[in-house]
């Protein structure tokens, strides 16, 4: 939905119906409990880009509250945190400035400009737990090449078959980097491979790089994933069941992108030569370490236990545990991470 909700409320932001400088407390948005006057001076900009600084419950989980800090103790679009709450109040936001049912805006905005072949308004529908928050997440529910469809829309800055759909340099502003790695949260997204931008995950620092320069990508829940890569002229849709026992990983997904990449590098396109050499260097050493490997009972009862790991501040924790389940090793991280397992 952050995906959809960034294309849909483009042409509302543009035409002045939906303003980006507008506050919680403006557009008259709380919450169970109550928010506080310093949250409520959070704006749509700061849902848009995840920096509310409002800690409050969600009502679907799926993100990084978790590991957010004490309520009250950011200051709004100073914190990026990747908060359910920011997205399903800014649904909120959306159909109170525009007045309309944001289900209603994505079928005539978008589904169906975009020719979307599965699209099914009645299948639309919001969900959560209303004790925990009013605000109810919107997840739209998409086929694959209706995925592909956004993306393509996206890579074509907005331009969908000679008509802008989204106003181009919204698709510029919303695709860049708001926040760069080097300041993500929680501490440890900082050494992956992701800025954030308007609900996008924008590749950023030293991976944006040959086929990853100007990319961007969307993620939900159970390996839904959607990535824009400008230097291929290429789209890449990837769609799961949703079932909460087979999800798809980033670090899986990433993999299916690596090997799209290194398809694709057979037509060295125009400016990633360099790379696709980089590329084939390393498949070449990675075959070459690419030995059976075998541990024994002893050798793998080692590396068994919970590691904690400490940022440099020394003021946040990673921790990760490692067992032993049927001869093999896996680990997972907290908070209830996937298992992956450990390859000797």
């Amino acid at each position: 939905s952050p995906l959809s909700s960034a294309a849909t409320t483009s042409a509302y932001v543009a035409n002045g119906t939906v303003r980006l400088d507008k506050t919680l407390a403006h557009n008259g948005i709380d919450d169970i409990g109550g928010l506080t006057p310093q949250e409520r001076e959070a704006t749509i900009r700061d849902l848009l880009t995840a920096r509310s600084g409002v800690y409050h419950l969600a009502s679907n989980p799926g993100d990084d509250l978790a590991s957010a800090p004490p309520r009250g103790s950011q200051r709004h679009g100073t914190y990026q945190l990747y908060s359910n709450w920011d997205f399903n109040a800014l649904g909120t936001a959306f159909e109170r400035e525009t007045g309309r049912n944001i289900y209603d805006a994505l079928e005539s905005d978008l589904a169906r400009p975009l020719g979307m072949e599965d699209f099914d308004r009645a299948a639309q529908r919001k969900m959560g737990d209303t004790t925990r928050s009013v605000h109810l997440a919107y997840h739209m529910f998409l086929s694959t090449r209706d995925m592909a469809r956004l993306g393509y829309l996206m890579l074509r800055e907005g331009n969908w078959n000679g008509r802008q759909l989204v106003p181009r340099d919204w698709a510029a502003l919303t695709t860049r980097a708001f926040t760069p790695v080097s300041e993500m949260h929680p501490d440890y997204h900082r050494a992956g491979l992701f800025g954030y931008g308007y609900l996008w995950w924008i590749w950023d620092g030293p991976p944006a790089t040959g086929p990853f320069r100007g990319a961007y990508t969307a993620q939900g829940a159970f390996g839904q994933y959607i990535t824009i890569l400008p230097a291929l002229n290429l789209v890449i849709a990837h769609k799961t069941r949703p079932d909460p026992g087979k999800e798809t990983s980033l670090n899986e997904y990433l993999g299916v992108v690596d090997i799209v990449l290194r398809a694709r590098c057979d037509a060295r396109p125009q400016g990633i030569a360099a790379w696709c050499a980089s590329q084939s260097a390393r498949a070449a050493r990675t075959r070459a370490l690419d030995r059976p490997v075998s541990l024994t009972a002893a050798e793998r009862a080692v590396y068994v236990g919970t590691y904690t790991f400490r940022f440099p501040n020394g003021q946040r924790t990673f921790v990760t545990h490692v067992a032993e389940e049927n001869g093999r090793l896996v680990a997972w991280a907290e908070p209830a991470k996937p298992k992956i397992p450990l390859i000797p």
